[in-house]
């Protein structure tokens, strides 16, 4: 009897509340739902599968999207899922195997932790000045063009051993890095990956990079120490083509692994 008093009561709450207007409810996928508490700005978004790629960006201009949480089962964030919104915080299952463009551009998302996604599509997280510190597990396979431009107060961030590309422009503008370790998976690095980078100090080449394209690390004036996973030699046949790296380089000290 208890415990049917107890349910009811939680039904009862819910059904006032949804009454009131306290909830907002939507599909975003053939079995994915969301639940929006407006007074405390949560999110819930639950199911199985994938969220739709068009959905008309639900919570575009949403006052009241303050966080997320993302259930196991669900497999995607949309693209523009949470853009130009409110949010702050996201939590992401292990379900999820990528997060589509724009997800979570021009957001006020401060810290994330991402498990097991496999690919993070272009601008996911374009100009989130408010990000300090992203989390990504091994598994990432790719990480898209422009993803993290912009995002000017990230610090820290650790690229897995299983990364095999990096797109353009994909950490342009990071001003505040200071370090950064490009894993043995990366063969080449692209154009203004990680231009406009002022504050990077410290950087790792793992000895697998060919190739370092027009605009790498332009404006990187600060470097001090170059960190190349192989030897002197092999550092000799890498394709330099950013003339003002070179520049850049040759103030900062080398180290070679022999």
């Amino acid at each position: 009897m208890k415990k049917f008093f107890i349910i009811f009561i939680v039904f009862l709450v819910i059904g006032v509340g949804l009454f009131l207007g306290v909830y907002e409810k939507g599909e975003l996928g053939d079995n994915v739902t969301y639940t929006l508490n407006r007074i405390t700005g949560k999110v819930v978004i639950s199911g199985t599968g994938e969220m739709w790629d068009e959905h008309g960006e639900p919570f575009n201009d949403n006052i009241f999207l303050k966080s997320a949480v993302i259930e196991e089962g669900v497999t995607n964030i949309a693209p523009k899922l949470f853009r130009m919104t409110d949010i702050t915080s996201v939590t992401i299952p292990d379900s999820v195997t990528s997060i589509g463009s724009e997800a979570f551009a021009s957001t006020n998302i401060t810290n994330i932790s991402i498990p097991n996604v496999v690919v993070i599509e272009e601008y996911a997280f374009f100009s989130c000045y408010d990000l300090t510190s992203v989390e990504l597990s091994e598994g990432l396979q790719s990480i898209g063009w422009d993803a993290f431009r912009d995002c000017a107060n990230l610090t820290l961030i650790s690229l897995p051993s299983t990364l095999t590309e990096i797109g353009q422009t994909a950490f342009n503008g990071c001003s505040s890095l200071r370090s950064i370790i490009i894993p043995d998976s990366i063969t080449e690095l692209t154009l203004n990956s990680f231009g406009n980078c002022t504050a990077l100090e410290e950087l790792t080449i793992g000895s697998s990079v060919n190739l370092i394209n027009f605009g790498a690390f332009s404006n990187c004036s600060n470097l001090k120490n170059i960190y190349y996973k192989g030897t002197r030699q092999q550092w000799s046949a890498v394709a330099l083509l950013d003339e003002e790296a070179q520049k850049y380089f040759n103030n900062a000290t080398m180290h070679f692994a022999e």
